[in-house]
């Protein structure tokens, strides 16, 4: 059955429709509550914004460097 496409008419086609319908909704409330409690942490650890695109790749060497050492 394509994706867009749903036959109403018959009672399994609305039962997946629903189904579908309800863990579209569950994942995105979900996704909401992960970002809010992200944004929470990085309140309380007085993380602001986003990391400058420099100090980023700063990150990204210090973090391989690390790893070759050991």
């Amino acid at each position: 059955m394509p994706e867009d496409s749903y036959d109403t008419d018959t009672s399994k086609s609305r039962f997946m429709f629903n189904l579908k319908a309800i863990l579209a909704e569950d994942e995105n409330a979900e996704l909401s509550e992960r970002i809010k409690l992200g944004l929470q942490t990085s309140a309380r650890e007085g993380v602001v914004g986003y990391p400058s695109r420099l100090s980023a790749i700063r990150l990204i060497r210090r973090q391989r460097n690390t790893k070759s050492m050991k």
